[in-house]
């Protein structure tokens, strides 16, 4: 399974701003955000009399519905990825010594930060 991130940023972008929590008063929970107690999820029983939850930011097919659903399905892909990176740096430290001396090595980490890291184009101009 491959991680859609820009999907996911773009969700995180419209949901709201977090870290979320559960919040509870008697018997009533509700997912929260830390930042001003905002409500992200709450119950509420519908006309019908039938329980159900209610997402004020855009309903159940809104940003914070939909990212908590992505996020919970990309948990694997994700963990997957994690996984993968600790064992490319593994992998990149393990060649120093016989190898590649300590200056290589560090060589090899600043290329590997460029090319994640690449610098902003100078102001005026265009990538």
């Amino acid at each position: 399974m491959t991680v859609d991130t820009q999907k996911l940023r773009e969700l995180i972008a419209r949901a709201t701003p977090g870290p979320l929590t559960l919040a509870t008063s008697n018997s009533w929970r509700r997912i929260v955000s830390y930042l001003g107690s905002k409500p992200v999820c709450v119950p509420c029983t519908q006309p019908d009399g039938h329980p159900d939850l209610h997402f004020p930011n855009g309903g159940a097919e809104g940003p914070d519905a939909t990212l908590l659903i992505e996020a919970w399905n990309n948990q694997p892909a994700l963990l997957d990825e994690i996984d993968r990176l600790r064992a490319v740096i593994l992998a990149i430290d393990s060649l120093r010594g016989p190898f590649m001396s300590n200056d290589d090595v560090a060589s090899v980490w600043k290329l590997v930060d460029a090319a994640l890291n690449p610098p902003a184009p100078p102001q005026g101009e265009r990538e």
